[in-house]
C-alpha cells in the first residue's frame, strides 16, 4: 500500500493520499473505525469536507486551519528562512 506523498515545485504543493490508504486507515481506526460502503464517494466526501467545511470559531476551512497550524510550526522551527511578522523589528 502506498503512503501519502507530498511534492513541491515552483507552482505549489501537491499532496497525494491514495484511496486505498484513506479507506484502510479509517476502516481500521483504533478508536472510531468506519464502515465504508462506497470507497469513491467516501474519498470525494472527505476531500469536500477538508476544502469546504468551516471552523465555527475562525470561519476557515479545515484544510486552511491545517495549513496555518503547519506554517506556524515552520516559523517556530525554522527562523533562518521564516519568522512571525510581529517579531521582526523595523
Amino acid at each position: 500500500m502506498k503512503l501519502i506523498t507530498i511534492k513541491t515545485d515552483e507552482k505549489g504543493i501537491s499532496i497525494h493520499i491514495p484511496k486505498t490508504l484513506l479507506v484502510h486507515t479509517q476502516r481500521n481506526h483504533p478508536e472510531y473505525p468506519l464502515i465504508i460502503r462506497d470507497n469513491q464517494k467516501f474519498m470525494e466526501a472527505v476531500a469536500k469536507e477538508l476544502e469546504q467545511s468551516q471552523d465555527n470559531d475562525t470561519g476557515l476551512s479545515k484544510l486552511q486551519t491545517l495549513i496555518d497550524e503547519t506554517s506556524y510550526d515552520v516559523a517556530d522551527d525554522c527562523p533562518d528562512f521564516c519568522d512571525f511578522k510581529e517579531f521582526i523589528l523595523d
